[in-house]
């Protein structure tokens, strides 16, 4: 069975996905590979991802990754890690190793977006919405949930969702750890030392981890200039 990986690519050029794409043809990754370049809603791109992406899965792979494309490069096969780890689980989420009360942006959008589940999720550790891997039929359901979900953000009424910016944060991070929480307590939390995501947020440089995630935050042009091209 082939593998999957997903990601909404609407807005980026051919350059801006160069080091996701050369970084991936390196690791040996055989699989397919989908980046949607087209956002045909008239929500942002961050949310509309969640309905479009189950639209190419369902098709027979094994396992999938649904993630973010413009911040992102492989650094080994993750799917060889999936194998190793994923085990029974449905899904794998990845820990931000903090709290949603601890965390002022995380909390600023929990308590905003959905202010009814702020007290029994104000504890819970924050897993980023950037990378989320599973069994097909798994991430079909997290993202059709995160993008319903989203569709109930309180801020909906106060500024249509089109209009979140970036900085606002689109609810989805917050959404998928809800349903997490509440729907998948069986979900694989995986953190800075398994090695699978290296967060920025994670301690280190991530030399280990199948891929590193927000490199565009400290490490912008050194991650770019190593995967311009597809040799190496």
């Amino acid at each position: 069975m082939k593998d999957l990986i997903i990601g909404m690519a609407a807005g980026y050029s051919d350059d801006d996905l160069k080091p996701f794409v050369n970084s991936l043809k390196r690791t040996g990754y055989d699989g397919n590979l989908v980046l949607i370049r087209q956002n045909p809603y008239a929500v942002h791109p961050i949310l509309s991802r969640f309905d479009l992406i189950p639209r190419y899965i369902m098709r027979g792979f094994r396992y999938v990754i649904a993630c973010d494309t413009s911040d992102i490069v492989f650094q080994s096969n993750p799917m060889t890690w999936l194998e190793k780890n994923l085990g029974k689980h449905p899904l794998c989420v990845v820990s931000e190793e903090t709290t949603f009360a601890r965390s002022m942006g995380n909390k600023k959008n929990m308590q905003e977006a959905f202010p009814d589940f702020w007290e029994e999720m104000k504890d819970e550790e924050v897993c980023n919405a950037g990378v989320i891997a599973g069994t097909e039929q798994w991430i079909s359901w997290i993202c059709k949930g995160i993008y319903e979900m989203c569709l109930t953000d309180a801020r909906v009424n106060a500024a249509p969702i089109k209009q979140l910016t970036w900085d606002e944060m689109i609810s989805d991070q917050s959404a998928l750890n809800i349903i997490i929480r509440k729907f998948c307590p069986d979900a694989l939390i995986a953190h800075a030392g398994d090695n699978f995501v290296h967060e920025y947020s994670h301690p280190g440089n991530g030399e280990n981890a199948a891929i590193l995630h927000q490199y565009l935050y400290n490490r912008r042009e050194e991650i770019r200039q190593k995967y311009l091209d597809n040799s190496g």
